[in-house]
Formats: structure tokens, C-alpha cells, sequence
């Protein structure tokens, strides 16, 4: 009984994240296209936008077994193949040795999306050429640490880096991990953001504003 209300649970939470994400896309596009007001590569690259968020709900289900090793693998993938569209090179870097963590599809998820969003971020906003990514967990009890850094422009546009949907985005996706997103301008002067998650995914009891 309890297996079952879990997997119902996980169900109900991945159709809002279906209804919530690619649903209000598809229905914002949808407004805008209706209302003429709106160019072939802006549908073009709403619609990618769309197929990208429905890859990661499905490449989230397919983890659903905790394996979030295997996962990593499947977003440096999707990750590399769009970048490389933009022509940005892609630098990822993992702990040797990296020794991986248990995380349920919801968190699994959660943790796609914010790495998406910030992948996002970099190739609409920070005009840069290289995105620097390292996952970080060398022993059971490290954090797992994230970082995504860019090389573009950073903050000097003048750009508020806690304003924006995509920033507020990422700080609800690392409450719900019960983690810490840093927002600050990396080495190479352009954007970095880290988050970091303690041992043992506690996302079932997210934190509140």
C-alpha cells in the first residue's frame, strides 16, 4: 500500500510538472501565435524550448530508479548537442572519484531543470563561446556540488542577477532539493552558479519562503 500511494504521488507530481512546464509553454505559444504577434524563429525556438523540457520529464522517468550517475551522462549529452548548435564549447569535469547519491524522479527532475535553466541562461543571455561544467562528490558524506559557469558577459550589462524568471526558476528548484544556489561572477568574468545538496536528498520536505 504504501509502495502504490508512493508511486501515485510521484505520478501526480510529474503531470503538474507536465501541466506546469511544457503545458503553459505550448499555451503561451499558442496566445502569442493566435495574436500574430510573434516571428518564425520565435516559434521555432519556443517549440525546441518546449521538446527540451518534455526530454527532461521523460529522461527523469526513465532515472526513475535513483540511478543519478546514469542521468548525469544523459544531460551532458542533451546539454553537449545544444550547445554545440549555438557554438559554445562545452568544458565538464566530474570528481575522480565521484561517487554518486540516491535521488527519487522528482528530485532527479529538479536538479535537470535547474542545470537546464542554467544552461539556457548562458546561451540566450551571456554571449559567451565556452560553458564550464563540474560535478563535484568525492566521499559519502561530501555535498554534492554543481557548478555551471560561463564566460560572457556576467553582470556588467548592468542586469539584476536576481531578477529574471530563469534565476527565480533555479532558487525554487534548489528549495525544493532542501540545497543552497549561489548566484556570483566566475573566474572568467561572465556568470557561475553552484548549487549544493547535503548527503541523502531530502527533498520530500522541501523548504519554505
Amino acid at each position: 500500500g504504501l509502495k502504490a500511494k508512493g508511486r501515485l504521488e510521484e505520478r501526480q507530481r510529474l503531470t503538474r510538472d507536465i501541466h506546469d512546464g511544457i503545458g503553459g509553454q505550448l499555451l503561451s505559444l499558442l496566445v502569442r501565435v493566435r495574436g500574430g504577434d510573434i516571428s518564425s524563429a520565435e516559434i521555432e525556438n519556443d517549440l525546441q524550448y518546449g521538446l527540451n523540457d518534455l526530454r527532461l520529464i521523460v529522461d527523469s522517468m526513465d532515472h526513475s530508479e535513483g540511478s543519478f550517475d546514469s542521468a548525469l551522462v544523459t544531460f551532458k549529452a542533451r546539454a553537449q548537442a545544444q550547445l554545440i548548435a549555438e557554438g559554445i564549447a562545452l568544458r565538464w569535469e566530474q570528481s575522480d572519484p565521484f561517487v554518486p547519491t540516491y535521488f527519487g524522479p522528482e528530485a532527479i527532475l529538479n536538479i535537470y531543470r535547474l542545470m537546464q535553466e542554467a544552461v539556457t541562461n548562458a546561451m540566450r543571455h551571456a554571449d559567451c563561446n565556452e560553458l564550464f561544467i563540474s560535478i563535484c562528490r568525492e566521499t559519502e558524506t561530501d555535498d554534492l556540488v554543481i557548478t555551471i559557469a560561463d564566460n560572457g558577459v556576467g553582470f556588467a550589462t548592468g542586469g539584476d542577477p536576481a531578477a529574471g524568471q530563469g534565476l527565480k526558476n533555479m532558487r525554487y528548484r534548489a528549495r525544493m532539493l532542501n540545497g543552497k544556489l549561489d548566484i556570483c561572477e566566475s573566474a572568467s568574468a561572465g556568470v557561475q552558479i553552484q548549487l549544493t545538496v547535503e548527503p541523502e536528498n531530502r527533498a520530500a520536505s522541501p523548504v519554505t519562503d
